[in-house]
């Protein structure tokens, strides 16, 4: 009997709420009613164009370098340091860029 009491309550608070909340039942909680306001002209907006897709070809670059790319010398190689033609010992930064020994 109480869980039927529940539900009709429960059903009555929905079917009193359901298009206006309580605060409009009561008289002492109603608020004034805001004043009308005059929609304003509308406005012009600059129109926003979607950027351009990049075209990939940076993925191509030579100059690109990433943490991906091979190293600049064989990790099997027992010295990281090279000959060049006239004999002077040089090594490889992760650019390229040769570096001589003094």
């Amino acid at each position: 009997m109480r869980l039927l009491c529940e539900i009709w309550v429960v059903g009555a608070l929905i079917y009193f709420a359901w298009d206006k909340p309580f605060s409009e039942y009561l008289p002492q909680t109603r608020k004034p009613l805001p004043a009308v306001v005059q929609p304003s002209p509308p406005q012009s907006r600059p129109i926003v164009r979607a950027a351009p897709a990049p075209s990939g070809n940076w993925m191509w670059d030579p100059a690109r370098r990433s943490l991906l790319d091979r190293p600049a010398y064989s990790s099997t190689d027992k010295s990281q340091r090279y000959l060049d033609a006239e004999g002077r010992r040089f090594w490889l930064d992760a650019q390229g860029v040769r570096h001589y020994d003094p």
